[in-house]
């Protein structure tokens, strides 16, 4: 696991925690708001898929 990808897991784990919820839970939240601007409004990485 590099530097970066640790520091995004304990900001998660921190998050998690102020918010009571699970790291699980804010990574499929955040996965559904992206998905849910991308189709409101596509950005280039989406149309060249």
């Amino acid at each position: 696991m590099t530097q970066e990808e640790k520091k995004n897991t304990n900001q998660l784990k921190r998050l998690a925690h102020l918010t009571k919820k699970t790291v699980y839970q804010l990574k499929a939240e955040s996965l559904s708001i992206y998905l849910i601007k991308e189709l409101n409004c596509p950005s280039i990485k989406m149309k060249l898929v």
